[in-house]
C-alpha cells in the first residue's frame, strides 16, 4: 500500500540494490518490500514482492547469492530472507538483530552487516555470532575478491578481514562509504566524499 500510494504521487519508490546471476536472469529489490525479476536482460520485470514473508512491507536494502546458490535478502527491523530455488520461494530466516542491515556477503562465513556496527557471522546459516570490531559505526557495504574482504560504513570507516580478525584499513577517508569494488591491486569507493582509489596488497 505505501508503494501505491508513492507511485500515485508521482514518485518510484527508491530501488536500493540489484544482483544479476546471468546476463539474461537478475533482480531488483528496493523500498516497502519491493523485489523485481527480469529473465531477457532487463527488458521486461515481473514483480515477485508478493512472495515474501514480508507483511509489513519492511524496506530491502541488499540480495546477494552465496556459494550454494541460495540468494538472500537483507533489510529494515532486521529482515533475512532465503530463497533455494532462484527466487521462486523465500523464508525467513532467525535474524540475530532487530535493527536494520544494509548488506550481506560471503567470505567464508555468511557475514550479516548493519547498523551502529552490527556484525554476525554464520557457516551453517543457522546460528549466528556477533563479531568483534576495533571501531564502530553503521556499516553500508562489503566487498570481497574470494581472498580479501572489506567492510565499508559511515564517516569513511573501512575495515579489513585478516587471520586475527578485522583492523581498521585506513582512516584518511572522513565521508561515508556506500559502495566499492576490488580491480587489482586496487579498492576503489564510492560516497558523500566521491570516488576514492586505495592501493592494497593483492597478494593478501
Amino acid at each position: 500500500e505505501d508503494a501505491r500510494f508513492a507511485l500515485s504521487d508521482g514518485a518510484m519508490p527508491p530501488l536500493l540494490d540489484v544482483l544479476f546471476l546471468t546476463p539474461d536472469e537478475g533482480f531488483v529489490v528496493g523500498a516497502y518490500g519491493q523485489l523485481y525479476r527480469t529473465l531477457d536482460g532487463g527488458q521486461q520485470w515481473q514483480t515477485l514482492g508478493h512472495r515474501l514473508p514480508n507483511p509489513d512491507g519492511l524496506h530491502l536494502n541488499k540480495i546477494e547469492q552465496d556459494s550454494r546458490g541460495d540468494l538472500y535478502i537483507v533489510g529494515e527491523a532486521g529482515i533475512v530472507m532465503r530463497s533455494r530455488d532462484r527466487g521462486e520461494q523465500w523464508e525467513r530466516v532467525e535474524s540475530p538483530y532487530d535493527g536494520s542491515f544494509f548488506s550481506v556477503i560471503e567470505h567464508e562465513y555468511l557475514y550479516l552487516l548493519g547498523l551502529r556496527g552490527n556484525v554476525f557471522q554464520s557457516l551453517d546459516r543457522q546460528q549466528w555470532q556477533p563479531v568483534s570490531l576495533p571501531k564502530r559505526a553503521t556499516l553500508n557495504a562489503a566487498v570481497s575478491n574470494g581472498s580479501q574482504l572489506f567492510l565499508l560504513g559511515q564517516g569513511g570507516l573501512l575495515l579489513q578481514k585478516d587471520q586475527r580478525g578485522f583492523r581498521v584499513f585506513s582512516e584518511e577517508l572522513k565521508r561515508s562509504l556506500v559502495a566499492g569494488v576490488i580491480a587489482g591491486n586496487a579498492l576503489i569507493t564510492v560516497g558523500s566524499g566521491g570516488i576514492n582509489r586505495l592501493m592494497i596488497d593483492s597478494e593478501k
